[in-house]
């Protein structure tokens, strides 16, 4: 799924760039629901042999063609619509509404294996939460229907034909912020991946004195108040104080304190799990917050939603789907605490990333949107989303 994604994110953003966004949102919808609806209705592997692990394998690709291009065609439809001078605060609701369906997904998995027998979830409960997938295709019918396009949806061209925005994603001068988008993100990936989905694995079977009770309360419980409630507020502060002083805090605080709270947490007490995760997931939403916007900023309007996506997901290809398994061979192999300082070097190739965008103008920025001339001669360092 993960190797698709970076497919599925070209080919979305280039719909996007070139169709406009909401299309692409739309596509990336229905391209999640009915696979995943799909999935719910495949027959087992002693009802049709082989063709059960090609049938889903078909549908797993199809998701990940979708979720390649959801979250970037969210985020940029979303901020876009908005006024500059509030994108990290509807940003992040982008970024924080993904992170509550991780949560309402965790809920569900609970719900159904306190409520059904082993056998029950092996032949018939596992396929619920994959047929409730349908109701994923009601936003898409409401955006197709009533959702807007905005004027500067598809960028005005000077020409008469529209470039490719996937050549221009990869025009030399897009190299670098192409670059920086790819280590950007590898601090909300992996940290992410492991902050809230590896550790509660972690607390319940990889401490060593004892399986921490209420893994995976602590968990939710942590991901609810650091992350869903927190992104809004760090959104707001990256606006007023600028992207990269507000990431910056983030980076630097997961990676100083990730080694030392992963090891409160292998102590095996359920309180100080709870407050050494709250701390990493603090850390870990002011730099994804602002991220969102730091992301669409980064790129001009021409190729914006082709260029994140190929940025973000290059950074969920190498470290999204390969962290947890990671994080648990080095607890295999070097010690339970050894996971923290995976962290850090996420932090510190993030922070790396974070510097290495070239600043562009104002101007830089909505070439191919607006009339050169009528633009005021702001000049606006991207890097911290601060007049200059």
């Amino acid at each position: 799924m993960f190797s698709s994604r970076s497919v599925g994110g070209m080919l979305l953003g280039y719909i996007g760039d070139t169709y406009g966004r909401k299309k692409a949102l739309v596509i990336s919808i229905f391209l999640m629901a009915f696979p995943t609806f799909a999935m719910g209705c495949l027959p087992p592997y002693s009802a049709v042999g082989p063709l059960a692990i090609v049938l889903l394998t078909i549908v797993r690709l199809l998701q990940g063609l979708s979720v390649g291009g959801q979250l970037v065609s969210s985020l940029v439809y979303t901020v876009e619509a908005q006024p500059k001078s509030q994108w990290g605060y509807y940003g992040s609701f982008v970024l924080a509404a993904a992170n509550l369906g991780t949560l309402l997904g965790g809920i569900v998995g609970y719900v159904m294996r306190s409520t059904l027998t082993r056998e029950q979830l092996l032949v018939w409960g596992w396929r619920i939460p994959f047929l409730s997938g349908i109701f994923v295709s009601i936003p898409g019918f409401y955006l197709r229907s009533h959702g807007e396009d905005e004027e500067n949806d598809v960028p005005a061209s000077t020409t008469t034909e529209r470039e490719n925005p996937i050549r221009v994603a990869f025009r030399r001068e897009n190299l670098r912020a192409l670059l920086s988008s790819s280590l950007v993100p590898m601090l909300w990936s992996g940290g992410f991946y492991l902050t809230f989905v590896w550790m509660a694995i972690y607390m319940e079977d990889l401490v060593d004195d004892a399986p921490i009770a209420g893994a995976f309360g602590i968990n939710s419980a942590a991901l609810f108040l650091s992350v869903c409630l927190t992104f809004p507020l760090a959104g707001i502060l990256s606006d007023r104080i600028g992207r990269v002083r507000v990431m910056t805090i983030g980076g630097l605080g997961m990676g100083i304190l990730s080694p030392i709270m992963v090891t409160f947490i292998g102590k095996g007490d359920p309180a100080t799990a709870f407050f050494a995760q709250l701390i990493m997931g603090l850390a870990l939403s002011f730099w994804g917050a602002p991220m969102c916007a730091w992301l669409a900023e980064s790129f001009s309007p021409a190729a914006r939603l082709t260029s994140v996506a190929i940025g973000y997901n290059v950074a969920q290809a190498i470290v999204g789907g390969s962290s947890p398994a990671v994080a648990t061979l080095m607890v295999d192999k070097i010690g339970k605490d050894s996971p923290g300082y995976l962290l850090s070097i996420y932090a510190f190739l993030a922070l790396i990333g974070l510097r290495c965008v070239a600043p562009k103008s104002e101007v830089e920025r909505d070439t191919g949107r607006e009339d050169m001339n009528s633009l005021v001669p702001e000049i606006t360092n991207v890097t911290n989303g601060e007049l200059i």
